[in-house]
């Protein structure tokens, strides 16, 4: 009789510092029992494949059940009871963890290109640089993975991107067949080019591209020793990428304006019969003209009000003669005749 111990939890030793883009979970003797408590590192993602096919992603702590795990439920029957009416206790898979925090510095080498320029003639480049980029679709990374290879390693996965960034690079500076004195002093088109195209690939994989630097590009020495000549230098590293909200906020401070707070009135009950408002639930915002033009409309309206709450009484010659007498300015320094 065979005994053996089952996982009792998965705890992996995982962090913010580690480099590994994809870590492989085993199992003792591949069996995954239900039950097992899984503890997700931060900023981490559980994955589960069978077959090359990718079922479940969780990214929350979780106890291995089947209400946690469709995905992997369905493909792999795992609903099913015996004739004593008792379901599976384990079953088999591939279990991965994938980092989604940042990768910065990721260093990449272009192939040597074959350049043609008006200036110089047909020629050879070579590229480095480095980018920054992290995992935003583990399920996406995880199937374009295993279409490389059977078994997922750590090692295996960079290498993969690795290569992956590298080609894509060389095909675009190879398309674009950018001038030696462009390539030289790092033309910002040629770098939003790459990067615009690179992040669109590495999309379709499941990466978001950050940030693409270009550090250096090695030249003929003939056409090197006119490039070093030029007065314009190239940057040490010259970057491209996207901008985040807080960079574009410092960039583009808001000017100072008085800040307007919210102002609130009061309505007034016209009647005994009428409803009541309070102050607090008659929240209106005005600007300053708008309060203004108010104020002249009520001055209007009590104007026209008073024209018509007047009546019209009808006087005769002698009694208007008299009133415009009595309106008369007296001089009251002038002394009587």
């Amino acid at each position: 009789m065979c005994f053996f111990r089952k996982t009792k939890f998965v705890k992996p030793n995982l962090n913010i510092t580690s480099k590994e883009i994809v870590v492989y979970q085993p199992f003792k003797r591949n069996k995954i029992f239900f039950g097992t408590p899984v503890k997700m590192p931060r900023n981490f993602s559980f994955v589960i494949t069978s077959n090359g096919k990718v079922l479940d992603v969780l990214s929350d702590d979780f106890i291995i059940s089947l209400k946690k795990l469709p995905e992997t439920t369905q493909y792999l029957k795992l609903y099913k009871v015996n004739k004593k009416g008792k379901g599976v206790k384990f079953f088999s898979a591939e279990t991965y963890f994938i980092n989604k925090n940042v990768f910065e510095k990721f260093q990449w080498n272009s192939a040597e290109i074959e350049l043609e320029d008006r200036e110089f003639g047909a020629y050879k480049v070579k590229s480095v640089g480095d980018v920054s980029f992290r995992v935003l679709s583990p399920k996406k990374l995880i199937k374009f993975l295993l279409d490389q290879m059977g078994i997922i390693s750590a090692s295996q996965t960079q290498k993969v991107i690795y290569n992956f960034i590298n080609e894509k690079i060389s095909r675009v500076i190879e398309k674009e067949n950018p001038t030696a004195r462009n390539l030289y002093l790092k033309n910002n088109e040629l770098l939003k080019i790459i990067f615009t195209k690179l992040s669109n690939w590495l999309d379709e994989i499941g990466i978001e591209l950050m940030n693409l630097n270009l550090i250096s590009t090695r030249f003929p020495s003939s056409i090197y020793s006119i490039l070093s000549s030029l007065k314009e230098k190239p940057e040490n590293v010259k970057s491209f990428g996207s901008v985040s909200f807080e960079e574009w906020q410092e960039k583009n401070p808001i000017k100072d304006k008085a800040e307007k707070k919210p102002k609130f009135v009061t309505i007034v009950p016209s009647g005994k019969k009428s409803h009541f408002f309070k102050e607090s639930m008659a929240p209106y915002f005005f600007d300053d003209e708008d309060e203004n033009e108010e104020e002249n409309n009520i001055e209007i309206n009590q104007d026209k009000k008073k024209k018509k709450d007047k009546k019209f009484i009808w006087k005769n010659i002698d009694q208007i003669s008299k009133e415009e007498n009595e309106k008369r300015i007296v001089n009251l320094d002038d002394n009587e005749d």
